[in-house]
């Protein structure tokens, strides 16, 4: 079980059939988002994290994959710069 902190909180998605959230991964990360490319990305650790999520069953399909990130604050626009590649 993963150490509890901010660092680790459950991902969910709101489920409209169950009119419910569902955990698609528990003590995970946070700030996550979905892209249009059918991934769920978040922050853990100070770095960055990627998961396919498969919409129609509210399920990821593989481990998520991350690397370390340098996070970097230009004036009030965030912006992440990965080390090395993500994938």
């Amino acid at each position: 079980m993963a150490p509890m902190s901010g660092d680790y909180c459950d991902i969910m998605v709101w489920s409209s059939a169950a009119e419910e959230w569902q955990t698609v991964l528990e003590a995970a990360g946070y700030d996550a988002r979905y892209l249009p490319s059918g991934h769920l990305v978040f922050a853990r650790g100070g770095g960055l994290w990627a998961v396919p999520l498969d919409l129609d069953h509210l399920e990821v399909t593989i481990e998520p994959r991350g690397r370390a990130s340098v996070w970097v604050r230009s004036g009030e626009t965030p912006a992440v710069v990965t080390r090395t590649p993500c994938w």
